[in-house]
C-alpha cells in the first residue's frame, strides 16, 4: 500500500477551490508557415510544435563569433504554428494564435492577439489578424499598430514595401515604389495608403526589391528590380512626379508585371529564387556563387532548372536554400558561412548538393497536433518516461477509443511493475478472457482479465468507443487498486459540483477517489462533466498523475 487517502470532511466551496481545472480544447488549428529565414538564420517547426533555430545572430552571439554555439540546431519555444522572418527579425505565431517576436537576446516578446500571418521589412512589421484585416507596425518602436485593409488571406513584404492579397483574389500593396515594387507606375515613388496591383492573385511574394505574384490559374508573374531574375520582362523608364525643390526621379526598372512560367504553388527567395510547382518540384535560377542552386555547381544562371521533387515548402532568403519535402525532412545546400546549414559548425566551402538537416517538420496547411498549454509538462513527462505510446503522439484533443486508453494503462502497468501484461496477468493466475466478437487483441483481453474494464455486452468489447469522464475515472480507480494503491474513500459530504447529480451511482466512488488524489480534475464552471467524452491529452494527464501517486509523489 503505497498511500493512505485523505478524508472528505471540507465543506463545498473549499474544497472546490483546492482543485484546478482540465480545460475543454479550443478548436483545432492548422499550422502556418513552418519554416523561414532571416540574414542567415534559419527557423522550423517541428510536427510537436516545438520551434528551432540555427546560424549566424541566432542569439548566441555572445559564445564567440565562430563558436559552435551559434551554428547548432537549438530550440526557441513550444507551442509554434507559424514562423516568419525577413532581413534581421523574426515573429512566432502560438496555437492560441498570439504573435510572438524574438529579441536580441532571443526571447519571445507577445506583439498581439488573433493573428495567423506575419511578414516584415527593414523596419516595419505586418499583421493578418484571424479576422481578414491586416494591422502594421513598427519593429524598433513602441508606436500603437496601425489598420490597413480588411477582408484578407495572404500577406508579404519586401525592403519597405508591402503586399495583400483579399478574398476576391485582388491584390494590393502599399510603401515604397521606387524600382517598381508595386508593379504599379504611380506619381510618387512613395505609396502610404494601399493601391490595386492586379486581380485573380493566389499567393504573393515580396523579394527585397521585386515581388512576385502566383494567379489563381498557376501563372507565376514577376516585378521590380530583379537583377535579370525576371528574364522574360522588359525594364520601362518611369519618370516619377517632381518634388517640391523641383527635382525628379527617373527610373529604369520592370514597372509591369511580366509572366514567367506556368504550374506553379509558391516561391520565395532574393537574389535567386526559388519556386515550387504543382507537382512537388523545386526550381531554381539566379546566383549560385554559393552552390545555392543545388545543382552540384557553383554557375549562376538565369533561367530555371529542377533541384528536387517532392518539395513542399522552401526558404531561400539568403546564398543558401532551404527545402521541406512532404515526408517531414528538411534539406539544405549553398553557403554555411554562417552555420546557415545546422551543421553544428562554420566553414567556408559551398555546399551545391543537398543535406539533409532535420526530420518531423510540419507541413504547412496541416492540422497542428500538440498539446494544450494545460497538458504540455504532463505529456513530456510521459513520453520521457515511456508511458505514451507513439500511435498516441498526435491529435491530442481529440477524444479517446476505448482501446487507446487501454494502450495507455498497459503501459502504466508495465513502466510500473518492470514486467509485460503477459507475465503481471501470468504471475496473478489471472486467465485472459476468451476473444470478444469485435477483438481479439491479446492486451485488451488480459486487461479484461484483472477487472479493471469490461466488455459492453452482447459478447463485445467496442474498442474504438469513446470514454467518459466518469467511465475514465472507474478504470483509473480499477487500475490503482490494481496496483494495490489505496482507493478507499473515507468520507465525503455533500455534492463536489454543480453537476453532481448527474453522475452514475457506480462511478461515485471512482470519481471522489480519482478528485482526492488529484487524478482527476474538474472542467471549469464548479462542473465535473461525468457524461463528457474523454480526450486523449486528459487521458495522458490522468495517466501521468496515477503514476506519480504509485511512486508517492
Amino acid at each position: 500500500m503505497l498511500r493512505k487517502t485523505t478524508a472528505f470532511g471540507l465543506c463545498l466551496m473549499i474544497v472546490f477551490s483546492l482543485y484546478s481545472f482540465e480545460t475543454s480544447a479550443a478548436p483545432a488549428t492548422r499550422f502556418g508557415e513552418t519554416l523561414a529565414s532571416a540574414n542567415g538564420r534559419v527557423y522550423a517547426i517541428q510536427k510537436d510544435g516545438s520551434l528551432w533555430y540555427w546560424g549566424k545572430g541566432t542569439f548566441n552571439d555572445s559564445a564567440g563569433d565562430q563558436s559552435p554555439e551559434r551554428a547548432k540546431i537549438t530550440k526557441l519555444m513550444d507551442n509554434a504554428v507559424g514562423v516568419y522572418g525577413n532581413w534581421w527579425s523574426g515573429f512566432a505565431i502560438k496555437s492560441d494564435h498570439s504573435m510572438w517576436k524574438f529579441d536580441d537576446d532571443g526571447q519571445a516578446v507577445k506583439v498581439m492577439d488573433d493573428v495567423q500571418e506575419v511578414a516584415n521589412s527593414y523596419t516595419q512589421w505586418i499583421a493578418l489578424k484571424t479576422d481578414g484585416t491586416v494591422w502594421r507596425g513598427n519593429i524598433y518602436g513602441e508606436s500603437k499598430p496601425k489598420k490597413m485593409i480588411s477582408e484578407v488571406t495572404q500577406i508579404s513584404a519586401g525592403i519597405e514595401s508591402f503586399y495583400t492579397v483579399k478574398e476576391d483574389g485582388t491584390l494590393w500593396g502599399w510603401g515604397q515604389n521606387y524600382s517598381g515594387e508595386l508593379g504599379v507606375k504611380t506619381k510618387s515613388p512613395d505609396v502610404f495608403k494601399p493601391i490595386l496591383i492586379m486581380e485573380d492573385v493566389a499567393y504573393v511574394r515580396g523579394a527585397g526589391q521585386e515581388a512576385y505574384a502566383v494567379k489563381k490559374d498557376g501563372s507565376l508573374w514577376g516585378w521590380g528590380n530583379s537583377d535579370g531574375l525576371i528574364f522574360t520582362g522588359k525594364d520601362e523608364t518611369w519618370a516619377f512626379d517632381p518634388y517640391k525643390d523641383g527635382s525628379q526621379s527617373v527610373v529604369t526598372s520592370q514597372f509591369t508585371p511580366s509572366k514567367l512560367m506556368d504550374d506553379v504553388r509558391t516561391i520565395d527567395g532574393r537574389n535567386h529564387l526559388a519556386v515550387i510547382n504543382k507537382d512537388g518540384s523545386l526550381w531554381l535560377w539566379g546566383d549560385n556563387s554559393k552552390g545555392q542552386l543545388g545543382d552540384g555547381t557553383q554557375t549562376s544562371r538565369l533561367t530555371p532548372k529542377k533541384a528536387l521533387d517532392d518539395v513542399v515548402d522552401v526558404t531561400a532568403e539568403g546564398a543558401y536554400t532551404i527545402a521541406l519535402k512532404s515526408d517531414g525532412t528538411l534539406w539544405g545546400f549553398g553557403t554555411n558561412s554562417s552555420g546557415e546549414l545546422g551543421l553544428g559548425s562554420f566553414d567556408y566551402e559551398s555546399h551545391p548538393t543537398p543535406i539533409s538537416l532535420m526530420d518531423n517538420v510540419a507541413i504547412p496547411g496541416t492540422e497542428a497536433s500538440f498539446p494544450s498549454s494545460w497538458a504540455n509538462s504532463d505529456i513530456q513527462y510521459a513520453k520521457q518516461e515511456g508511458l505514451l505510446p507513439v500511435s498516441l503522439q498526435s491529435r491530442y484533443q481529440s477524444h479517446i477509443k476505448r482501446e487507446e486508453f487501454i494502450a495507455l494503462i498497459v503501459r502504466l502497468i508495465e513502466k510500473k511493475t518492470g514486467q509485460t501484461l503477459e507475465q503481471v496477468v501470468e504471475d496473478r493466475g489471472l486467465i485472459p478472457a476468451e476473444p470478444f466478437l469485435d477483438t481479439d487483441d491479446p492486451d485488451i483481453l488480459r486487461i479484461a482479465a484483472t477487472g479493471i474494464i469490461n466488455g459492453v455486452g452482447g459478447g463485445k468489447f467496442d474498442p474504438s468507443g469513446l470514454i467518459t469522464r466518469e467511465q475514465a475515472a472507474l478504470i483509473l480507480t480499477n487500475t490503482a487498486r490494481f496496483l494495490d494503491v489505496d482507493s478507499r474513500i473515507d468520507s465525503y459530504s455533500g455534492p463536489l459540483f454543480a453537476d453532481d447529480k448527474q453522475l452514475s451511482q457506480w462511478a461515485k466512488e471512482a470519481v471522489y477517489y480519482c478528485l482526492q488524489n488529484n487524478i482527476m480534475r474538474g472542467i471549469g464552471d464548479n462542473s465535473f462533466g461525468p457524461k463528457t467524452y474523454y480526450s486523449r491529452e486528459m487521458s495522458m494527464s490522468t495517466i501521468v498523475r496515477l503514476y506519480k501517486l504509485t511512486n508517492g509523489e
